[in-house]
């Protein structure tokens, strides 16, 4: 979904486009006492730790239109991203928008409604301190010079659309991390903190992905609590479909000194999906044909004969290219595999 506008900006939405997630962000925005109520100055300046009840912040937001939100109500929005560049470009584009008294210039005039800011999501601790401006040097600033008391800590709505798709095949203490961070921006406290913890969260993380739904779900309920409220399926007839799931995120996140058991956990939960028989196509009963191949087969192939169409989704290609090379370096550089290599490669890496 590339295009580039009359502007030269270029514009990828990840997954879907964002009207596509209108309907289900206005049906869940948070209501009562715990969703915020505060106001937003058009320079920003009165910003708190709660953004307001129809604030959202975008991880991951690469190049993403997220001041698009504006048109329908969402303020204060702000993208988060470990890109510098993307960030820079979005501010820019947001301010070129506002000259030319777009659609949009009213909302967008209020310049404290659209930030960006520099933040690694999978790092230890969740860092909204640098902001990226839209100045020709394209200089990152701490959000405090800017902003008085800084960006917002959490929002009513928490967007992901594709980042923990990708973190999900990182270190599965990145992955962690992410969750856990994602979690604190909905709003939830960690154990020990001097803050007190509401009962339950009105925020919602809005994942959008195109991930196995067991291991979504294994990693957000059953590894942290996160509790399933909604969930739509897009191209239902595709082999790869597409879901939006709307949770809730548990109010206390367990001690960070925890998050390596999480993690241990999260591998349980990775080892169990993977060697479901659904998911490989490979059996101890094809062993034997296996051995039979002598001359092997090409890596595409043998990838396509040991994992079935869901495993591949999670598993690309190049991943297992890579995986290859390490355990059979010799194969690696014929681009082949036998059937007794495929055999081992499964040992190896089952």
């Amino acid at each position: 979904m590339r295009e580039e506008d009359g502007d030269g900006f270029n514009r990828f939405e990840w997954i879907i486009d964002n009207d596509q997630l209108l309907p289900i962000l206005q049906k869940w925005l948070p209501m009562g006492e715990n969703s915020g109520s505060t106001e937003v100055a058009g320079d920003g300046s009165n910003w708190s730790l709660t953004a307001g009840p129809k604030s959202l912040v975008a991880l991951g937001v690469g190049s993403s239109r997220i001041e698009e939100f504006l048109d329908h109500g969402f303020a204060p929005v702000v993208g988060l991203d470990v890109d510098s560049a993307a960030l820079q470009e979005g501010a820019k584009r947001v301010r070129s928008a506002v000259s030319r008294q777009s659609s949009s210039g009213a909302l967008l005039a209020e310049a404290g409604s659209v930030r960006w800011a520099l933040s690694d999501l999978s790092a230890e601790s969740l860092d909204l301190s640098v902001e990226v401006l839209d100045d020709e040097a394209g200089i990152c600033l701490p959000a405090s010079s800017r902003l008085r008391e800084g960006l917002p800590k959490h929002y009513a709505i928490v967007l992901d659309k594709g980042t923990l798709d990708y973190l999900i095949c990182e270190e599965p203490i990145r992955c962690c991390r992410y969750v856990r961070n994602a979690a604190l921006l909905c709003g939830a406290v960690a154990t020990g903190s001097p803050a007190s913890a509401p009962s339950t969260l009105s925020s919602r993380y809005v994942l959008v992905s195109f991930r196995s739904r067991a291991l979504l779900l294994g990693l957000l309920e059953g590894v942290f609590g996160f509790r399933l409220l909604d969930e739509v399926v897009l191209s239902a007839d595709s082999k790869n479909p597409i879901s939006i799931y709307v949770l809730q995120a548990p109010a206390v996140l367990t001690a960070s000194s925890s998050l390596e058991a999480e993690a241990s956990s999260f591998c349980a939960v990775l080892d169990e999906h993977f060697k479901r028989p659904e998911n490989r196509l490979w059996t101890e009963k094809d062993e034997t044909l296996l051995l039979s191949n002598l001359d092997g087969v090409s890596l595409q192939e043998a990838w396509c004969m040991l994992f079935s169409a869901e495993v591949r989704v999670e598993y690309a290609f190049d991943l297992f290219e890579e995986d290859v090379k390490h355990s059979h370096p010799e194969a690696a550089a014929t681009g082949r595999l036998s059937g007794r290599e495929m055999i081992e490669f499964l040992e190896i890496n089952g």
